[in-house]
């Protein structure tokens, strides 16, 4: 359980993350603002952004270990 919430932590401190969540919560209020989205659409797209935010990070850790080992 503590590695489960000190995965969190990193995900969470994470500079590219953060940058990530910003942009969505400003397009989420400009679109809203423009055109009413319902809650359950904003829930999707905060999903799939976590998801994208997941993949990335394991991408880049096969990519830095093989860069890695390869020296």
């Amino acid at each position: 359980m503590n590695k489960f919430f000190l995965n969190i932590w990193k995900y969470l401190k994470d500079w590219k993350n953060l940058l990530g969540h910003t942009l969505l919560g400003i397009a989420i209020i400009v679109v809203s603002a423009i055109l009413p989205i319902p809650w359950w659409a904003r829930v999707i797209v905060l999903v799939v952004l976590v998801v994208f935010n997941i993949f990335r990070e394991r991408l880049f850790a096969a990519i830095f270990r093989k860069k890695t080992i390869c020296v």
